[in-house]
């Protein structure tokens, strides 16, 4: 089986170290557009030579992404879709984590803007809703971000009714907030705290960098404070709030650009911990 990733392809691309260096909030377009041509040219190979395809990617458009499944089911290959469910704000923080650290360290460092990381999001949403009504695939699993397998699920021996009718119920319980767990989601606030200060420190506070930090802070008020261990009503609970809060009252002055930022908030208690970046 080949493994097969538009990404992985993009250092191929020319002027690659360039655009990554010189401009890597708009080099992710311009490289998708000059990869897709060649993903598409690897899967016809694939499917004249009848070789195992492993593709990767967001799958934005699940139009195409069924299509091309039912290419290779009519070809006579054995089709399976492998979805992970990351609840949206820990997706959004893994986006700005893996792009901040990379630029931390020295690494090439790839930038996703937050319209994009949307439409793949959503993307997966309407695939996975789709393989409810569709023949074209053999198996669908779904997997949560802690590996625990939600759904794995193979259609009829003869191929002719499709059973992945809990795809979507799987899916959307892996996304759930509270499926993250108490302990991950102090570790969340922890490394939305270091990138968000390095972010604003380092001068690589950018209007797609702010758009990622603000919607991942949004949705940590929303979603992650609220599900802490700790009584909602507690003083360590309202602490935590007020810390978050003011680390985006923060970041939205610093993110115009000009003003200088607030003092930052004290979030001693908060974990120091990276986590892991989605693919």
């Amino acid at each position: 089986m080949v493994a097969l990733s538009g990404d992985d392809l993009r250092i191929f691309h020319p002027e690659y170290r360039q655009l990554i260096s010189d401009a890597p909030e708009h080099a992710g377009p311009m490289l998708a557009e000059a990869t897709r041509p060649w993903v598409r040219s690897a899967i016809q190979d694939a499917l004249e030579d009848r070789r195992s395809l492993l593709l990767e990617g967001t799958f934005g458009d699940s139009d195409t992404t069924l299509a091309t499944a039912d290419r290779f089911r009519q070809a006579g290959f054995h089709v399976r879709v492998v979805a992970l469910a990351a609840p949206r704000v820990l997706s959004v923080i893994t986006v700005a984590s893996r792009y901040l650290r990379d630029l931390k360290v020295g690494n090439v460092a790839r930038f996703t803007r937050l319209s994009a990381h949307d439409n793949g999001y959503e993307g997966t949403t309407r695939l996975v809703d789709t393989l409810e009504q569709t023949n074209a695939v053999n198996r669908v699993t779904i997997v949560s971000r802690k590996g625990t397998v939600l759904l794995d699920q193979s259609s009829g021996a003869a191929n002719t009714d499709a059973s992945f009718t809990g795809a979507s119920r799987a899916l959307h319980a892996g996304r759930h907030p509270g499926s993250w767990g108490a302990r991950s989601t102090m570790e969340l606030l922890g490394e939305l705290k270091q990138v968000t200060r390095f972010a604003i420190e380092s001068g690589h506070l950018t209007p797609g960098t702010a758009d990622l930090l603000i919607e991942a802070h949004r949705r940590a008020l929303d979603e992650v404070v609220p599900r802490l261990s700790v009584e909602p009503d507690s003083p360590q609970a309202q602490f935590i709030h007020q810390a978050v809060s003011e680390q985006l009252v923060r970041l939205r002055r610093a993110a115009t650009f000009g003003q200088p930022p607030a003092p930052e908030p004290a979030l001693s208690s908060l974990p120091d911990l990276a986590i892991e970046p989605d693919r």
